[in-house]
C-alpha cells in the first residue's frame, strides 16, 4: 500500500518522487543476488594472523582451531568482537544498543545516556546507547538505516516478540549493516551451515520473515534518501545481494553458531580476569555431521564455579527461537570443583555484593535461558568439542567482546576445544545428547575411559 501511495503522487518534489518509485521497485520486484563492489570481509587466514592458533581440518570433526605453540593455564587466546549482535528486547532499556554494555539503573548515571534515535514500532524507541562513541559508530554501521525504516520494522519485531525469536534481529541488524557497507553481504559465508536435503524447502516461517525485513529496508533507503541522507551509486545493489537466499543462509548459520552473551556490568567484570569453567555454545559439529539432524538446534549452557561464578556470563548458546519449526532447546547449569585458582596475575576480584549480585543474575539468566543479547562471531565458531575442554569462554570486558582463554596448559599442535553440552553429566548420557544434538557420537578422550570403566 505504502509503495502504491508513494509511487501516485506526482505533485511531490522530484527527489521524493525518484526514491518512491525506487521503492516501490524493491518491495515488488525479485532480486538476483549479485554482490555489490563492498570490500570482502576478512579471510579466516588474515583473522588468524599473529594468533597462536591455526586452522585445521580434521576427518571427523570438519575445521577446528589448534595451537601454533605452548599455551598456559590462564592465557588469552583471543577476543572476538561480534560480526552482528543485538540486545534481546527485554534488554532493550538495560544494556547498551551498540556493545551490550550494562546500563546504570540509577537515575544520575541514566542521565549520561545516548537514546537511540527511534525506529517507533520497529523496536530502537526504547534503546539506549552506553555513550556518544557507541551512538556514533551504530549511526554509521546500521542505525541511520533503522531508523528511516521506522515503523516498518514493528511486523518483523512483533513475530519476535510473540514467538520469542532473537535471530531476525541479528539479521536484521547485519542487512542494515550491509547497506550502510559496514558488513559484506558474505561476512556470514564462513561459519557452518545448515545442508538442507535435496527437495527440501527452508522453513516458511524465514521466507516471511526475510519478506517483512525486505520491505521494512526498501522503505528505510527510500526516506534516508528523502530526509537528506546519501547513498552511493551501488547501494540498491547491495539490497539485491540480501534475497531470500542470503537470509536463509545467515538464519542457519546463527542456528548452528551464535551465541548468548550475558555480559556482567563493567566494574564486576574488570576482576573477572581469572580462567573460569564455563563454557557454552550454539554449536553444530563443523563437518556435515552436525548439520544432518532437524535443522537447527539451540542448545544453553551454564556453568559457574567457586572463583568467579560472576563471569558465568554464561558463555551460553542463543536458545531463542526454538519455535521456528525446526529447533530444539536444552538448557543446563552446573558447577565445577576442580582447582581454578586465581594467578597472580589476575586482577583483585570484585566487591562480594557486587559479585554475588552479577552471579545469581547470571545463574537466573543460563536457567531461563534468557541473556544480554544474541552475537555471531567468526573464530569462536571453529572451536570444536570436547567434554573436558581446554578453552573457556566468557565476557570479561564488560562488552560483546569474547574471551578465549585456555583453562589449562595446551600443547603445540592440540587442538582447542568447548563443550557443547554439560559436560557433568554421565558419559552415556552425554553421548546420548550429543548425538541427538548434533548427529556425532563423542571420541574424546574422557568419553573414552569413562566407557571403558563402565563396562561390565
Amino acid at each position: 500500500m505504502l509503495c502504491a501511495q508513494m509511487a501516485r503522487r506526482a505533485a511531490v518534489p522530484k527527489e521524493f518522487a525518484r526514491w518512491g518509485q525506487s521503492l516501490s521497485l524493491l518491495c515488488n520486484s525479485t532480486p538476483q543476488r549479485h554482490l555489490s563492489n563492498t570490500p570482502p570481509p576478512p579471510t579466516l587466514d588474515s583473522m588468524v594472523e599473529g594468533l597462536p592458533v591455526f586452522i585445521g581440518q580434521t576427518e571427523t570433526s570438519g575445521r577446528g582451531l589448534y595451537a601454533t605453540r605452548p599455551m598456559l593455564f590462564g592465557e588469552v587466546v583471543h577476543r572476538a568482537t561480534p560480526l552482528a549482535a543485538h540486545p534481546t528486547l527485554d534488554n532493550l532499556d538495560k544494556v547498551c544498543y551498540e556493545c551490550l554494555r550494562r546500563l546504570p539503573l540509577d537515575e544520575l548515571g541514566r542521565g549520561a545516556l545516548v537514546p537511540t534515535h527511534g525506529g517507533g514500532a520497529g523496536g530502537g524507541s526504547s534503546g539506549f546507547f552506553c555513550g556518544k562513541s557507541c551512538a556514533t559508530s551504530a549511526w554509521e554501521s546500521y542505525h541511520a538505516i533503522e531508523t528511516a525504516a521506522g515503523n516498518a520494522m514493528a511486523p518483523l519485531v512483533r513475530r519476535c516478540v510473540d514467538h520469542g525469536l532473537k535471530f531476525p534481529l541479528v539479521v536484521a541488524r547485519l542487512a542494515c549493516m550491509v547497506l550502510s557497507r559496514a558488513a559484506h553481504a558474505n561476512a556470514a559465508d564462513s561459519l557452518c551451515h545448515v545442508n538442507f536435503p535435496t527437495g527440501v524447502s527452508p522453513p516458511e516461517e524465514w521466507l516471511e520473515e526475510h519478506a517483512m525485513l525486505r520491505i521494512a529496508l526498501a522503505r528505510g533507503m527510500a526516506m534516508h534518501g528523502v530526509k537528506g541522507g546519501n547513498f552511493d551509486q551501488d547501494a540498491f545493489t547491495r539490497l539485491d545481494d540480501l534475497t531470500a537466499e542470503w537470509y536463509v543462509g545467515v538464519t542457519s548459520r546463527l542456528h548452528l553458531n551464535s551465541f548468548r552473551c550475558e555480559v556482567p556490568p563493567a566494574e564486576v567484570a574488570a576482576g573477572l580476569e581469572a580462567p573460569t569453567n564455563d563454557c557454552g555454545h550454539m554449536h553444530g559439529n563443523h563437518g556435515d555431521g552436525g548439520e544432518d539432524s532437524c535443522y537447527g538446534h539451540s542448545h544453553s549452557h551454564g556453568v559457574a564455579n567457586d572463583v568467579s561464578a560472576a563471569s558465568t556470563v554464561v558463555c551460553a548458546p542463543d536458545g531463542g527461537d526454538d519455535d521456528s519449526c525446526h529447533g530444539h532447546s536444552h538448557s543446563h547449569s552446573h558447577s565445577h570443583s576442580r582447582d581454578t585458582s586465581i594467578t597472580g596475575a589476575t586482577a583483585a576480584v570484585a566487591p562480594a555484593a557486587d559479585f554475588r549480585a552479577t552471579m545469581e543474575a547470571a545463574l537466573v539468566a543460563s536457567a531461563a535461558g534468557v541473556g544480554t543479547g544474541s552475537a555471531l562471531y567468526t573464530l569462536p565458531s571453529m572451536l570444536n568439542h570436547s567434554c573436558d575442554p581446554n578453552v573457556d569462554a566468557m565476557w570479561d570486558g564488560g562488552d560483546a567482546t569474547l574471551t578465549l582463554r585456555c583453562r589449562r596448559d595446551v600443547d603445540l599442535g592440540e587442538a582447542l576445544t568447548i563443550t557443547y553440552i554439560d559436560a557433568d553429566s554421565p558419559v552415556v548420557a552425554r553421548r546420548q545428547r550429543l548425538h541427538h544434538a548434533y548427529g556425532f557420537m563423542c571420541v574424546c578422550a574422557r568419553c573414552v575411559e569413562e566407557a571403558k570403566q563402565a563396562e561390565p
